[in-house]
């Protein structure tokens, strides 16, 4: 008997789980969001937070219970082609792509003009006609605006714990189990609930993406002044203040470091001299190195930020080469990745001179690229 119940409380971790809320039972639960008398919803410049009066760091200013949260698991990098992007040749026929493709499908008046002209002013909707062409897309990019990803969070069960103690009480009057058995139980029950909830979450491929209603009226920030934060032991999501705010004050938080690019895309507002709209140019300084350039091999190692640097400069690299969220640097360097974006449009086009592309049709549509592609270098 005394076996059966110590085998009992070893095995309570694993007959207990407190499961995310599923689609459907969030859709039936009522929103409980509970908003300080501090906050309140504006919409004088769009919908925001703002307070009411002036807030010291660490207050609590809004709640939101998880089973009022839409939530679900993915794998990380679900859409990524695994290790066939590391190849050098895969990288240089993707680099000739965009530079056929994007500079020619994307001119720069035509991007300028989707660029906010003010910090954080709408997009006019003339300017994106073609960003959503069916219903899904829409759909796509508005349950993408409104999540809030992040690793696994853990919120505490409380089953285990007390079940273990019913049964601990109930075996020791019985005469079952002796209090150093019934400790020694605890203390495996413990590190397990250690190792589930903190410790094998960090080595997972899991990626958790919610909707938080409410929570995603608060604005996004580089500088914000505010975080949400799962509590372990209720399982309620918090935005709490990390700084002081003064009374009429936007609440922001940090959406991620999110690039132009995302923030364009998704939010429809941009911030001027993004820290993380950063360009990478170590593709160039890959394919100048595997041309055999050694320049190209000291270029790999640069990146070039917004803040500082040529805005049709920018514009450009962003057409040609992929968004990196890598550290910048500053402006400096604006000579010299216009040398690199020279010598890859050179090389670019005496590629195409040399090739033949048969037919008259085909002959044609090379020369509009050659076209493209020389028209963009004599802006350099």
């Amino acid at each position: 008997m005394r076996s059966i119940f110590l085998l009992l409380l070893l095995l309570l971790p694993f007959t207990f789980s407190l499961n995310l809320p599923t689609l459907q039972t969030s859709l039936k639960t009522s929103h409980s969001l509970t908003l300080s008398p501090s906050i309140t919803i504006s919409t004088s410049t769009g919908l925001c937070l703002k307070s009411l009066t002036p807030l010291s760091p660490s207050t609590l200013i809004l709640t939101l219970p998880s089973s009022s949260s839409i939530s679900t698991c993915t794998p990380i990098n679900i859409f990524d082609v695994p290790k066939l992007k590391t190849f050098k040749e895969w990288n240089i026929l993707t680099w000739q792509e965009r530079l056929s493709f994007k500079l020619s499908n994307l001119p720069d008046s035509e991007y300028k003009l989707s660029l906010p002209s003010t910090f954080q002013k709408w997009i006019p909707p003339k300017s994106y006609p073609l960003s959503a062409k069916t219903d899904d897309e829409k759909w796509m990019k508005l349950v993408n605006s409104r999540t809030f990803s992040s690793s696994p969070l853990p919120i505490f069960n409380p089953i285990p714990p007390l079940t273990l103690t019913g049964l601990s009480v109930l075996s020791y009057f019985l005469g079952v189990t002796t209090i150093n058995q019934i400790a020694d139980a605890s203390g495996l029950i413990l590190c397990y609930i250690i190792f589930q909830d903190f410790i094998l979450p960090k080595f997972g491929d899991k990626k958790v993406h919610k909707i938080l209603p409410g929570i995603d009226y608060i604005n996004h920030s580089n500088e914000p002044n505010s975080e949400v934060k799962l509590n372990y032991f209720t399982g309620n999501h918090e935005v709490v203040t990390m700084k002081e705010i003064g009374k009429g004050e936007e609440i922001t938080i940090s959406y991620g470091k999110k690039s132009n690019d995302q923030l364009l895309e998704y939010y429809n507002f941009y911030i001027s001299n993004n820290e993380y709209d950063t360009y990478s140019l170590r593709g160039i300084g890959d394919w100048d190195s595997f041309e055999g350039n050694f320049e190209g091999v000291i270029m790999g190692r640069w990146i070039v930020a917004r803040s500082g640097v040529e805005e049709r400069l920018i514009q450009t690299l962003r057409k040609v080469f992929d968004s990196s969220s890598n550290p910048a640097v500053c402006g400096e360097f604006e000579d010299e990745v216009k040398n690199v974006l020279r010598g890859v449009l050179k090389k670019e086009i005496k590629v195409l001179e040399g090739e033949d592309w048969g037919d008259a049709f085909m002959e044609g549509f090379k020369r509009e690229k050659i076209g493209v592609l020389k028209d963009a270098l004599k802006k350099y």
